[in-house]
C-alpha cells in the first residue's frame, strides 16, 4: 500500500486536492516509522533481507518518504536497508525469496521503484539497476515459453500452471512480450489466485522501468525456448539456513526438472509454510493444452533434491520427522476434470513415462484431493513411506524414460 501511494503522489498528486495530498503524506509517514519498529527475530518477526520482496519495499519506503517529508532518519534507514539487501544478494547474484512465480515478480516491480523515486544520490539508484538486470537474466534462464511457465524449484509458489492462477512473474513478462505469449490465464474470471490481478495496473506503470533493463537475449528467450540447457546457482536466507541452498535445474523442450538442497531449522522453507515451498517439481507438457506437474510435499527441514537431465533424486540425510513414519509425498496436478485419464501413481501419469527408484516401502498410497486446500488446485496425493525400523538414507528417484 505505501509503494502504490508513493506512485500516486509522485506521478498523480497534482491531480489530487491539497487536503488529500497532506493525509497521504502524513499516513506515509506514519507507516514508515511504525515500519522501522519490525526488527527480525524480535517477538517473532520475520522481517529480514532475506524476505526479499517486503525488504525491497520497505527500502524505497523509508528512502521517498523520508526525503518528501524531511525526516533524515527514514532517509538513513533507506540505505541501510538497501546495504543489506545488496550484500546478501551479492553472495550469489540471486535474492532469497528464489523463483517465486509471485514474489520475484513483485522483488522485480519493487526494484524498478527504486530506481523510478529512490533519491538521485542513493544506494538504491546504485544497486537497483543491476539487480534487476541480473532478476531477468535469471528469469531468462528458468523460462519455458513452451510450456509458458516457471520452471522449478519455487520458494514460494500460489500454484502449479501459471496458466491458471493470477502470477506477479506473469505481469512482468506480460509488459515484456504482450499477453498473448505471456503466462496468463486466458479466462479471468476463471483464475485461481483472482486476488493479485489487482497488482497487474501498478505493474503496467513500471514496466518502461523495467524492460529498460531487459536484455536483448532474455527478451528472446522468453519468446522462443532456447533449448535444452542446466542451471545452477544458490540462495540464502539467513537465519533459516544453516547452508546456501543449492539450485539446479534442468531445462528441455517439454520437460523441466527444478530441485534445491536445504537444511534449515523449520519444516516449510524460510516462509514455513508447506504449502508455498516447492524443492523439488517436474512440470511438462501433457498435450497441447494441459500442464502436469509433480511436486515434492516437504515434511523434513533437511532435504537433498537434485535435478538433472531426465531425473530428479531426493534424499533424507537427516531425516527428524517424529510426528509420523518417514515418508516422501508428491502432488501430481495438470488433468482436466473431463480427462478420461486413470491415474495409477507416479509411474501412471500421463504424457511423462516416469521410472521410480527407492527404499521406501513398495506399496504407496494414493487419494484425490478436490477441496482447494492448496493453492486452490485440485491434485493427486502420492506418498511413499519407509519402514519403522529403517537405519539408511531414505531416498527417492524419478527418471524420465
Amino acid at each position: 500500500m505505501g509503494c502504490a501511494w508513493i506512485v500516486a503522489l509522485n506521478d498523480y498528486g497534482h491531480l489530487l486536492p491539497a487536503a488529500t495530498v497532506s493525509k497521504v503524506e502524513k499516513s506515509l509517514h506514519i507507516a514508515a516509522r511504525g515500519d522501522l519498529y519490525r526488527v527480525g527475530g524480535v517477538d517473532g518477526d520475520n522481517s529480514y533481507p532475506c524476505y526479499s520482496n517486503p525488504w525491497l519495499m520497505r527500502t524505497i519506503l523509508q528512502n521517498w518518504v523520508g526525503a518528501r517529508v524531511g525526516d533524515a532518519n527514514l532517509t538513513k534507514s533507506g540505505e541501510n536497508f538497501a546495504q543489506e539487501i545488496y550484500d546478501l544478494w551479492s553472495m550469489h547474484h540471486t535474492l532469497s525469496e528464489f523463483n517465486s512465480p509471485t514474489y520475484a515478480g513483485v522483488a522485480m516491480w519493487a526494484l524498478a521503484l527504486w530506481n523510478q523515486y529512490g533519491t538521485s544520490d542513493s544506494l538504491l539508484k546504485k544497486y537497483g539497476p543491476e539487480m534487476l538486470t541480473y532478476s531477468w537474466e535469471e528469469l531468462g534462464q528458468l523460462y519455458n515459453a513452451n510450456l509458458k511457465n516457471l520452471a522449478g524449484p519455487w520458494d514460494r509458489s500460489y500454484g502449479y500452471n501459471m496458466n491458471e492462477y493470477a502470477s506477479l512473474v506473469g505481469a512482468v513478462i506480460w509488459g515484456a512480450i504482450g499477453r498473448e505469449k505471456a503466462p496468463v490465464p486466458k479466462n479471468l474470471l476463471a483464475m485461481y489466485h483472482q486476488d493479485d490481478f489487482a497488482f497487474y495496473p501498478l505493474f503496467a506503470l513500471s514496466t518502461p522501468e523495467m524492460v529498460k533493463y531487459l536484455p536483448a537475449k532474455v527478451k528472446t528467450n522468453l519468446l522462443r525456448f532456447p533449448g535444452e540447457h542446466m542451471y545452477t546457482s544458490q540462495a540464502y536466507s539467513p537465519p533459516f539456513d544453516t547452508y546456501p541452498r543449492n539450485i539446479t535445474t534442468w531445462m528441455s523442450k517439454n520437460v523441466t526438472i527444478g530441485a534445491e538442497t536445504v537444511a534449515e531449522h523449520v519444516v516449510g522453507g524460510p516462509s514455513i509454510n508447506p504449502s508455498q515451498f516447492t524443492p523439488a517439481v517436474i512440470q511438462w507438457a501433457i498435450d497441447d493444452h494441459q500442464i502436469g506437474c509433480i511436486s515434492h510435499w516437504v515434511t523434513e527441514s533437511s532435504i537433498h533434491a537434485v535435478a538433472a537431465p531426465g531425473s530428479l533424486k531426493i534424499s533424507y540425510a537427516n531425516a527428524t520427522s517424529t510426528d509420523a513414519p518417514v515418508s516422501f509425498n508428491f502432488l501430481f496436478s495438470g488433468l482436466n476434470v473431463n480427462n478420461g485419464f486413470n491415474v495409477t501413481g507416479l509411474e501412471g501419469v500421463p504424457g511423462l513415462n516416469v521410472k521410480l527408484t527407492t527404499n521406501a516401502l513398495p506399496n504407496y498410497t494414493m487419494t484425490y484431493n478436490t477441496d482447494h486446500s492448496v493453492n486452490e488446485f485440485s491434485f493427486y496425493n502420492i506418498t511413499y513411506t519407509m519402514p519403522e525400523s529403517f537405519t539408511g538414507v531414505p531416498f527417492v528417484s524419478l527418471q524420465i524414460v
